[in-house]
């Protein structure tokens, strides 16, 4: 017959392995996300030069859709295993969220000056795109060695 501890342990060691798992599912997600929104930026340079309006506006909704959820990506205990994530991103939560605030801001205003067709407006947009991508990787990711 199982002792209650025993019972406590085997349920508590139940929950970290799920635990374990659900950050394992959650890293790869976001790595898988973060692939696609590689994707996408190249998609938004095509279309830049090519006049292609409509593709910069579609890719900067995608980029920006995801942006959106990033925040929700990171749940604490996911900062484990084969992530770049940096632990500043559950010290300083406030100003991750910040960051992908920013990013999805930034990402809004590019479709919305692919809408516009101007060039300039596309350009400077993509550029702060580009900007608010770089400060969140600086501040909350390893960098590749």
């Amino acid at each position: 017959m199982l002792k209650m501890t025993q019972v406590i342990a085997a349920g508590t060691l139940m929950l970290s392995v799920s635990g374990l798992a659900l950050a394992a599912d959650v890293v790869k997600e976001r790595q898988d996300g973060f692939k696609e929104n590689v994707t996408h930026l190249k998609a938004i340079k095509a279309g830049e030069e090519s006049g292609d309006h409509g593709a910069v506006e579609k890719a900067a909704e995608a980029v920006a859709a995801y942006a959106a959820k990033i925040p929700d990506l990171f749940p604490e205990g996911s900062g484990a295993g084969e992530t770049r994530a940096k632990a500043e991103i559950w010290t300083d939560w406030k100003g991750f969220v910040a960051a992908a605030e920013a990013n999805h801001q930034a990402a809004l205003k590019l479709a919305a000056a692919a809408k516009t067709g101007v060039a300039s407006d596309i350009a400077a947009a993509r550029e702060d795109l580009g900007k608010s991508c770089g400060a969140c990787h600086d501040k909350y990711r390893v960098p590749k060695t």
